[in-house]
């Protein structure tokens, strides 16, 4: 989801409550916390052992009375009971035939309360007071929270969710799913919401009050249903461009945030964007990764160069079975429609990635969704029929991505698709190489100053980037392993992956291979050495440049 407002939450709240498996555990929760109320009403019986156990303890199962004799077996935790299962367990819950222990509204970073202190009679002090200040009904909620989160082994996320337990009308649990929410919502609506969330004492209040400002908008019931309701949210909405780009570097992809801007603005601009590159520049792999930081279903479909039509990516109805002959694309478009009619603002974001999308025509295989797309940027919604009698929705949620590899095997884009697409290219720069190789080649130092000088010599003819490093750097470990020095696995490297690159007709060939033939000479590859040259008295004989 790109953006949130408090119309698209009203929506949510009622797709929300729809859902039989939310309904049940917010009305679980509500029990929860009446059964803690009315356990932490005396303090002094409560011990150490007791306080972790009912407490302390997370406990996201419930289990089921299913004998006289006390027999409990667990649900809502293999598997996601049916509607029919839920509406008899929330009659079992309400004849008390579930059995409810410990919380479920905050983990503990520990499995025991403060295990730093060693002393147990200093321990149940702490918790003595601390069961005395929720007990204490003349301080305020927030006060109560406050004054928790200064005693030893509780934070300010636990102390909150306390407070939430004994006042679930007045106060909510300070978690980070609603932070996320209420961070999205923007300041239109709430004006405290500029304030940073730190999960610091000094952040409590202001969140609080973005709460209350929600309680009034939205028709919860009470906070224990409000903060379920913002958990469930939290799940579909997009992270913020910063974990984007957070999550994508930790994932080893060598692309400038910048670029990585570009990509993320030009989705949210058109929902149809096209990477070039050459190849091994990770554009398939920005696509993938993108999608699961976003959190979004991606399907990866690569592009046949017989494709000609429609049905090469829609599949085609099948008049002897009269049935319709689905692809993995037309199924995938069909989940989407439905995630956004059941979900609409909120709903998961589904990406297309076309592999190469190039290699056949464009404007054959894609002709019907070029047009929904014209539509659909211009309504927020079209139609594509897949068969006569049988269509499919185009929804908002479903981006489209391509990758192209411009050369001679490939066909060249129509004006009528940059139209309607956002164009990037993926570039390598040698900084961006020296960075990788830096990173990647730390074992290989000698080879990692040989391939910047071959790429220096050859990029401009015949460009390589991450894909082939990568390939290099695994054939080096594997020839580790054998007891073969990097100069001759390099050789060996050099002739198999940078040499067959250096083909065709272009005049600049000749001083590429010279450059090449002298970098062999000097390091002493002699396989390298010898192709190189072969080629290279190729060239000059014949003014074509050929591996083979």
């Amino acid at each position: 989801m790109s953006t949130l407002s408090i119309d698209t939450l009203k929506k949510a709240l009622d797709k929300f409550r729809q859902e039989p498996l939310n309904r049940f555990r917010v009305k679980l929760m509500r029990k929860q916390a009446e059964r803690l109320r009315h356990f932490l009403a005396s303090p002094t019986e409560i011990d150490l052992a007791t306080f972790h156990r009912e407490i302390w303890s997370f406990n996201a199962s419930v289990w089921l009375d299913v004998s006289p004799i006390g027999q409990w077996n667990p649900i809502l935790e293999d598997s996601v009971p049916n509607a029919n299962k839920l509406s008899l367990l929330e009659r079992e819950l309400d004849e008390g035939k579930l059995a409810i222990w410990g919380q479920s509204i905050w983990t503990p970073t520990h499995n025991t309360y403060a295990p730093h202190l060693n002393n147990e009679s200093t321990k149940r002090h702490y918790i003595y007071n601390t069961l005395n200040i929720l007990n204490n009904f003349e301080i305020a909620p927030l006060d109560k929270a406050l004054e928790i989160a200064t005693i030893e082994g509780f934070s300010v996320e636990i102390a909150s969710g306390l407070v939430m337990v004994f006042h679930p009308t007045e106060f909510m649990y300070y978690a980070y799913p609603a932070v996320e929410v209420i961070s999205q919502l923007g300041t239109h609506y709430i004006d405290s919401l500029n304030t940073p969330y730190e999960f610091k004492t000094n952040s409590l209040e202001p969140f609080q009050q973005s709460i209350q400002v929600l309680q009034k908008i939205l028709p919860v019931d009470d906070l224990i249903e409000l903060n379920h309701f913002l958990a469930w949210v939290s799940q579909h909405l997009e992270p913020q461009f910063e974990n984007i780009w957070e999550n994508i570097t930790h994932q080893g992809l060598h692309i400038t945030k910048s670029m990585l801007r570009r990509y993320h603005l030009s989705l949210k601009t058109r929902g149809f964007v096209i990477l070039s590159g050459i190849s091994g520049t990770g554009k398939t792999w920005l696509a993938d990764q993108y999608a699961k930081a976003v959190k979004a279903e991606s399907l990866i479909v690569p592009v046949a160069p017989n494709w000609a039509s429609n049905e090469d990516l829609l599949g085609y109805f099948n008049p002897l079975t009269e049935t319709y002959q689905d692809t993995p694309f037309s199924q995938f478009l069909r989940r989407a429609a439905a995630e956004y009619e059941q979900k609409s603002g909120i709903a998961q974001t589904y990406h297309l990635i076309l592999d190469e999308m190039n290699l056949a025509r464009v404007e054959y295989y894609f002709a019907k969704f070029l047009s929904a797309m014209e539509i659909r940027a211009r309504d927020g919604m079209a139609t594509i029929e897949l068969a006569p009698g049988e269509s499919v929705v185009l929804p908002p949620n479903l981006y489209f991505i391509g990758t192209v590899n411009i050369d001679e095997t490939t066909h060249s884009f129509a004006d009528k698709i940059y139209d309607r697409a956002q164009l990037i290219e993926l570039t390598v720069s040698r900084a961006m190489l020296i960075n990788y190789l830096e990173q990647e080649f730390d074992n290989y130092e000698e080879a990692a100053q040989v391939l910047i000088q071959i790429w220096d010599a050859v990029h401009e003819v015949a460009p390589f980037a991450f894909r082939i490093l990568t390939e290099i750097k695994a054939y080096f470990d594997e020839a580790a392993k054998l007891e073969v020095s990097w100069q001759e696995a390099l050789d060996e490297q050099l002739l198999q992956k940078i040499l067959p690159k250096m083909k065709g007709t272009d005049w600049r060939l000749g001083k590429v291979l010279e450059e090449v033939i002298n970098i062999a000479n000097t390091h002493h590859f002699p396989l390298t050495l010898e192709k190189a040259q072969t080629m290279y008295d190729d060239f000059m004989q014949h003014g074509i440049a050929t591996y083979f």
